[in-house]
C-alpha cells in the first residue's frame, strides 16, 4: 500500500489541527502553548480538567510547580501564563516576561 502513496504536498508550518495529545503528553513551550490554546481541542480538553503542572526555565534547570483549579481550570490557568507570563506566580514575576517567553516550557503531569 505505500508504494501507491504519492506526497501531494509539503505544510509550510505545524499541521496538528488542534488536537489534544493528552495529558500524559503535553510538553509544550510558552510560544506553542501560546498558540495552542486558540486550539478548539485543546480548549475542551482543558476547560473542564483540574490539573497539577510544571513549568521548566530552560536557561536555567530550575522547575515550578503549579496547579489549576478555579475558573476554566487548566485553560484558565494556563491562559493567563500566555497573557502575563507569570500567573500570578512571585518567583516568575521576578524573572520577567520576555524571559519566560524565551525560556518557559509547561509539563502537564497530573490530573486532579
Amino acid at each position: 500500500m505505500i508504494g501507491d502513496c504519492v506526497v501531494e504536498q509539503i505544510l509550510p508550518g505545524v499541521f496538528d489541527e488542534g488536537i489534544f495529545p493528552g495529558y500524559d503528553h503535553v510538553n509544550v513551550s510558552w510560544q506553542e502553548l501560546n498558540r495552542l490554546l486558540r486550539k478548539e481541542g485543546w480548549q475542551v480538553a482543558l476547560e473542564n480538567q483540574k490539573g497539577v503542572y510544571l513549568c521548566t526555565d530552560s536557561s536555567n534547570g530550575k522547575m515550578y510547580v503549579g496547579s489549576a483549579y478555579g475558573d476554566e481550570m487548566l485553560l484558565g490557568r494556563w491562559k493567563s501564563y500566555v497573557r502575563m507570563g507569570h500567573g500570578g506566580n512571585v518567583e516568575l514575576k521576578r524573572l520577567g516576561f520576555a524571559h519566560i517567553k524565551k525560556s518557559f516550557s509547561v509539563f502537564h503531569f497530573g490530573r486532579v
